[in-house]
Formats: C-alpha cells, sequence, structure tokens
C-alpha cells in the first residue's frame, strides 16, 4: 500500500510540474521606457499587459503599485481604466494604503473581476500588449529632481487584494509574473 501511494505522490508531483512548466509568460510593464514626468505635475502613469500566448484569457486581475513618497506626492481615486476592463462587472482603483513596501512608500492597485453574474463579459486577452489603465498621480514639487532619473516604482500590495495576481474565469491562476517598473526622469 505504501508504495501505492508513493507511486500516486509521484505522479501528483509530475503532473503538477508539468502543468506549471505550460503556463505563458505574463509581463506587466509599470510606466514606458525613456518615461520623462514634469515636476509638480499631475501625471498618468500606464499598466501595460502582454502574454508570449494569445490563448492567455484573463477574467480577473489585480496590479498594485507601490510608489516613492519623496517622488510622488499624491495619488487621486480618478486614473483611468481601459476596456475591456470597463465592461467588467468590477474594475477600479483600491485604496490607498501608506507605508506598504518600505516606510515612504505608498501603494494602489488597479483591480477588476469580469464576471460575478450576470451575462458575460469579455476577457482580456493579453497576446497583444494592452493598456489596461493609467494611475494618476503627483509630482513632487523639488527642483532639484530636474534632470535626474530615479526609481519611482516598485512591486506593491493591496490589503484586500494581495500582490500582483491573474486568472481566468474558472479558477486557473498565472502563477509566471513577470513586472518591469521603468525608472521616471524628471523634467521641468
Amino acid at each position: 500500500m505504501h508504495k501505492i501511494s508513493m507511486m500516486m505522490l509521484a505522479l501528483i508531483v509530475i503532473f503538477s510540474s508539468e502543468v506549471i512548466a505550460q503556463q505563458p509568460r505574463i509581463d506587466v510593464w509599470f510606466g514606458k521606457a525613456n518615461m520623462q514626468l514634469p515636476i509638480n505635475s499631475d501625471v498618468y502613469v500606464p499598466v501595460t499587459v502582454h502574454s508570449t500566448s494569445s490563448n492567455v484569457l484573463i477574467g480577473s486581475l489585480n496590479t498594485p503599485l507601490a510608489t516613492n513618497d519623496d517622488y510622488i506626492v499624491d495619488r487621486t481615486q480618478d486614473g483611468i481604466i481601459n476596456p475591456p476592463l470597463t465592461q467588467w462587472d468590477e474594475a477600479m482603483f483600491g485604496n490607498i494604503v501608506p507605508d506598504c513596501v518600505y516606510d515612504y512608500w505608498t501603494c494602489r492597485n488597479l483591480w477588476g473581476i469580469a464576471d460575478i453574474g450576470g451575462p458575460s463579459n469579455p476577457w482580456l486577452i493579453a497576446g497583444d500588449s494592452v493598456t489596461i489603465g493609467f494611475f494618476k498621480m503627483r509630482t513632487a514639487a523639488d527642483p532639484s529632481l530636474i534632470g535626474q532619473t530615479l526609481t519611482v516604482f516598485e512591486a506593491g500590495y493591496d490589503l484586500i487584494q494581495g500582490y500582483t495576481s491573474f486568472a481566468d474565469d474558472i479558477g486557473t491562476s498565472y502563477t509566471d509574473i513577470h513586472q518591469t517598473f521603468y525608472q521616471v526622469t524628471f523634467i521641468d
């Protein structure tokens, strides 16, 4: 009996490894390459999703972003949410969480669920790069920042939704998630 149990366990481990190995990679980009932000201004920072497979159908997501309080002084409630998230049952910017990753770093997330009941809503198909929204924030009014290229963004979390996550509507969570946080050059 013990041999059969061990064989079953081995098969489960092998099968689980195969399922994980077959998962497509999901890339999440916060900001953009060569991003320049003016000081003392309201700015919009894009969050873009891409997958290595055109078969990735995302039905729920959480994309928390941490921002350094030395450079970002306000995170407002009125970011921009793009399709298909605008057609989902729930899609919104979450609560602001101070000191979330380190002291003086503040988190905010964009999250959504395609279907929580009623008629079907469109999936997010991440085979192409899709900008799902823009975080709105205000940069510091510090002229000494002009010309500096700095790390302003980092992986965040939300007290309710947790860390960055993607899933389909039937319970499959995507685990191969890679996040890129572009640096910012401050301008006048």
